[in-house]
């Protein structure tokens, strides 16, 4: 990679900034969007994992509506 983050350091922050701007300009939606959704699909195949070996409650809808609304209510 051509770029030495001590030389990057000593730049004055306008400089930073635009550097900054600019990485962030590169990354594509799709990018941000693949990054994402891998996040997500980790998240749900680790809850079916615990759901798989017992260790998820379940509760009705109602129940858990119920307990939200009473959550919420009390702030």
């Amino acid at each position: 990679m051509g770029f030495n983050l001590r030389d990057i350091k000593k730049l004055p922050v306008e400089q930073k900034l635009k550097i900054i701007d600019e990485l962030w300009d590169s990354i594509e939606d799709a990018e941000i969007n693949t990054l994402s959704q891998r996040k997500e699909m980790n998240l749900l195949e680790e809850r079916m994992e615990l759901y798989e070996k017992g260790k998820l409650k379940f509760s009705p809808w109602d129940e858990a509506k119920e307990r939200l609304q009473n959550k919420f209510s009390q702030k």
